[in-house]
């Protein structure tokens, strides 16, 4: 089985540029315009949007660990 590298700044970047798709999007779609997403981004991200703890600083911590 082959894996994959993913880019964790080109994620991050992708989430700030998509942060509106994250208000009113359910995962299943979000995952058909994002196609690396997957349910725990999406539910650390809505967190972080919720708690008005979102910006980059947040996203990288949440990925040190997730990707």
């Amino acid at each position: 089985m082959a894996g994959f590298t993913v880019n964790k700044t080109q994620i991050i970047d992708d989430i700030i540029e998509n942060k509106e798709l994250f208000y009113g999007e359910q995962f299943s779609n979000l995952k058909s315009k994002l196609s690396w997403m997957d349910a725990g981004i999406y539910m650390d991200v809505r967190g972080l949007i919720r708690s008005n703890n979102f910006d980059r600083k947040n996203l990288e911590i949440i990925f040190r660990s997730k990707v």
